[in-house]
C-alpha cells in the first residue's frame, strides 16, 4: 500500500462550476491554470508539510470532430487541462516530494491513450502525451524517493462525456473501478 502522510488531488473537469478544489484528502488543489498552480502548491506544502502523494485526475473529453474547423477555445482548454495541468502541478510540487522519505505522483490517463477514439482526438492525444511524459518522469526520478504511477481507466460510468455516461451499461461502474484499482494497488506497483 502507498504510505500516505498527506495527499493532494488535482481534479479539474473543464466545467467552471466543478473546476474547484475537491476535498478528497488532507489536501486539495484547484484547476490546471498557471495562476492557480502558483498559489495552490505553496499553500498545500505550508498546510501539509508531510504531503507525499499527488494524484493528477484531470480531464476534458469533448467531441472535437477534427475533419471540420476546430473550436480553438475547446482545443486549448483540453490541452491546458489534460496535459499542461498535470505537468505544471507535478513541477510545482516535485522538489517538495523529493524531500519526503517516500512519495508518489499518480496520474490518471485513459485507455484512449492507447486505443484512440476518433471523435475525441484531442482528449486521446493529450492522454497519450501524458503517458509519454510519465515514462520520462519514471526514468528521471528513478534515483529519488518519488515513484510515478499511471492509472489508465477503461470506459467508466462517470459524467466525463455527459450525464448519460453515468448509466451506460457498456461502461464499468465507478465503484467497481475504484474497488478494483485499490485491490490491485494493495502491494505497491508502478505498472499494471
Amino acid at each position: 500500500m502507498i504510505p500516505t502522510k498527506a495527499y493532494a488531488v488535482h481534479n479539474a473537469t473543464g466545467d467552471p462550476l466543478r473546476n474547484n478544489s475537491v476535498p478528497v484528502g488532507p489536501g486539495a488543489t484547484a484547476s490546471g491554470t498557471a495562476r492557480a498552480l502558483q498559489l495552490s502548491p505553496n499553500s498545500l506544502v505550508k498546510q501539509f508539510p508531510e504531503l507525499n502523494v499527488l494524484i493528477n485526475n484531470v480531464g476534458i473529453m469533448k467531441v472535437d470532430n477534427l475533419h471540420n474547423p476546430v473550436d480553438d477555445a475547446l482545443i486549448s482548454s483540453i490541452v491546458t487541462t489534460n496535459l499542461l495541468g498535470p505537468v505544471r502541478m507535478t513541477s510545482a510540487l516535485i522538489e517538495h516530494l523529493k524531500q519526503q522519505p517516500a512519495a508518489w505522483v499518480i496520474h490518471v490517463t485513459s485507455g484512449t491513450a492507447f486505443v484512440t477514439l476518433a471523435v475525441t482526438a484531442a482528449y486521446s492525444a493529450t492522454k497519450a502525451a501524458l503517458h509519454l511524459v510519465l515514462a520520462f518522469a519514471t526514468d528521471l526520478l528513478k534515483d529519488t524517493s518519488v515513484k510515478v504511477l499511471e492509472l489508465a481507466p477503461p470506459y467508466v460510468q462517470t459524467e466525463l462525456m455527459g450525464a448519460e455516461q453515468v448509466a451506460d451499461p457498456r461502461a464499468m461502474p465507478l465503484q467497481e473501478f475504484i474497488d478494483e484499482t485499490l485491490q490491485v494497488m494493495g502491494p505497491t506497483r508502478t505498472r499494471f
